[in-house]
């Protein structure tokens, strides 16, 4: 995220409407996440270790955290600074963005990949939540 000054006197809504598109994208994400972890397990030959499966856990918190920062973020006011979303994404290409990061990175752990590169994907994850924290974002549902 990079601030842009303008995340100052936003308006708040204190309940989600079930009309609301982020509601419903939620939903989806989850669903997909859900079934891509389904499968994933289905076709494992042999189940992952438990270091690589706490490794794993961890980086799927980091990277839902970073999600959640980040639809945040765009409604404050915020650009994106993932030069695949863009400036400015929709809310829609967000929950895309990270619904299909989720499942690569839970078909990469079910897949027997090297532990090394989840617990990197993990410390990249860290950093950008730790960033925008620093930068102000916070997670408003």
């Amino acid at each position: 995220m990079i601030d842009t000054g303008n995340n100052q006197g936003r308006s708040r809504r204190n309940r989600r409407d079930v009309g609301d598109v982020g509601y419903w994208l939620a939903l989806i994400f989850a669903a997909l996440l859900l079934s891509s972890l389904l499968l994933a397990i289905a076709r494992a030959d042999e189940p992952p270790s438990t270091a690589s499966t706490v490794v794993y856990g961890t980086t799927m918190a980091l990277i839902a955290t970073d999600y959640l920062q980040t639809r945040s973020a765009q409604r404050e006011g915020f650009a994106e600074g993932n030069p695949i979303l863009g400036r400015r994404p929709s809310q829609t290409a967000i929950a895309a963005w990270f619904a299909a990061y989720m499942v690569g990175v839970t078909l990469l752990h079910y897949s027997g990949a090297n532990g090394g590169f989840m617990l990197g994907i993990g410390i990249a994850e860290g950093y950008a939540v730790g960033h925008n924290a620093h930068l102000g974002v916070r997670i408003r549902w």
